[in-house]
């Protein structure tokens, strides 16, 4: 008689499993962002890029909040927090899809990564966090960096860089108020007000921009990014609950090692000298600060 052995499943140590789903995410967040440029080359307007992936991510937000218990699931001490806090993700994404119109993705990218130090300057000036005198030299270095980054003929001596910019710290004023309502609100509460109100928000935009029903691919295209970008909540929401951001943050770094990747795979383009050295200071000076911030906060704990 045949006896047949049954497969053991493939088992993963524990503690790779929060750096694959970092990579994951990282992976999703530069294939959206071609998606984005794509749509943005292609002259959709940010609104309508913005109200249909809001509309998009809503379906499957629906069972979300089922599984969770319903609508008073969503609940919170802290409305006003959560509605400020959606606002802040509403200008950040719409600066960056206006900033896509005139930089590459390498570029944008890089901007966006001035990130952790303006959270540490904020947490300073609004959470009256004290932080050490790395900081202030780590942010020296970014500013460095983007001066490097805005030669003249770069695509970051334009408009473009500056919304990139505003991006960045629209997202790291959304970062802080995460830090204060992370208690009081669930994830699926934060990620669905956040939600609504980039939908209300493009809808404003209408105004200005005018509305027009997409074509066939342009809806499956605009399904696709909103499925994308709840794989990117999920798998960053995931790592964050399975091991501390600070020992994941640098792992955020590889999106521009991906972005690279497609822009010269699909552009046939590469970095400028001058962009590539500003953006290797800026990621230069985030890596280094987290790693500082972390070593604090090992101190503090011991």
């Amino acid at each position: 008689m045949i006896t047949l052995r049954r497969s053991l499943p493939l088992s993963i140590p524990p503690h790779l499993i929060p750096i694959i789903l970092m990579i994951i995410a990282t992976l999703l967040t530069s294939i959206a962002m071609v998606f984005n440029k794509l749509l943005v080359m292609g002259d959709h307007p940010p609104s309508q890029i913005i109200f249909w992936r809001s509309i998009f991510t809503i379906i499957p937000l629906v069972f979300l909040i089922k599984r969770q218990g319903g609508l008073q699931s969503l609940k919170s001490s802290r409305p006003k927090l959560l509605r400020l806090r959606g606002i802040m993700g509403l200008c950040s994404m719409v600066a960056y899809c206006y900033s896509l119109e005139e930089l590459s993705i390498f570029s944008a990218e890089s901007l966006l990564h001035l990130e952790p130090i303006l959270v540490l300057l904020l947490a300073t000036i609004l959470l009256r966090e004290r932080p050490h005198k790395n900081t202030f030299i780590a942010a020296g270095f970014s500013i460095a960096g983007v001066a490097i980054m805005m030669t003249p003929g770069s695509d970051v001596a334009s408009f473009g860089g500056f919304l990139a910019f505003s991006s960045a710290t629209f997202y790291a004023f959304e970062i802080i108020l995460t830090r204060v309502i992370r208690k009081s609100a669930t994830s699926i509460t934060i990620f669905t007000h956040y939600t609504l109100i980039c939908l209300l928000g493009s809808c404003a935009l209408f105004l200005s921009e005018g509305f027009y029903w997409p074509t066939l691919n342009d809806l499956l295209v605009f399904a696709l990014i909103a499925a994308i970008n709840t794989g990117i909540n999920l798998s960053f929401t995931e790592a964050l609950r399975r091991a501390p951001a600070s020992k994941l943050a640098p792992l955020e770094y590889l999106t521009l090692a991906w972005v690279t990747i497609w822009q010269i795979q699909i552009w046939g383009q590469l970095p400028t000298l001058a962009v590539a050295i500003g953006s290797i200071t800026i990621l230069a000076s985030g890596l280094w600060i987290l790693t500082q911030e972390a070593k604090r906060k090992r101190k503090v704990c011991a």
